[in-house]
């Protein structure tokens, strides 16, 4: 684990740099997308993508980033198989309602996803 809060400071501010130019390239339709689960997926992209930056810049070491073997990415593909997985499994579960009530429906979902989602991740890792 990173300990250095300065490594943390760039890792933010990097992902921060992407994420405005992301939001950027999407458009005038930005605002919709963003609250849509693929935006969500994206962040988590571009968060390990922020991290693969930080690693070559040479403030990360990556036998300390994954001791338990792996690479950027596989971490990525873990982690977006994993989000849409549980995307899936929710929007699989809902009964039909229209878009207002899915919207709010969407919103209690990322909020508990988000609370949840490092241990649940852990979890399927584990069972993989």
């Amino acid at each position: 684990m990173v300990k250095d809060r300065s490594v943390w400071e760039r890792i933010w501010d990097v992902r921060e740099e992407n994420r405005k130019e992301y939001v950027k390239s999407k458009g005038v339709d930005s605002i919709h997308f963003a609250t849509g689960y693929e935006f969500r997926i994206d962040m988590h992209q571009l968060t390990i993508k922020s991290v693969e930056q930080v690693h070559r810049e040479g403030l990360i070491d990556a036998t300390k980033l994954f001791s338990n073997g792996g690479n950027h990415r596989s971490v990525s593909r873990d982690v977006e198989a994993f989000d849409r997985l549980l995307f899936a499994e929710w929007e699989s579960g809902l009964k039909p309602m229209t878009e207002k009530e899915k919207r709010i429906e969407f919103r209690e979902f990322v909020e508990h996803r988000m609370k949840v989602w490092g241990k649940e991740y852990l979890q399927w890792l584990k069972t993989r």
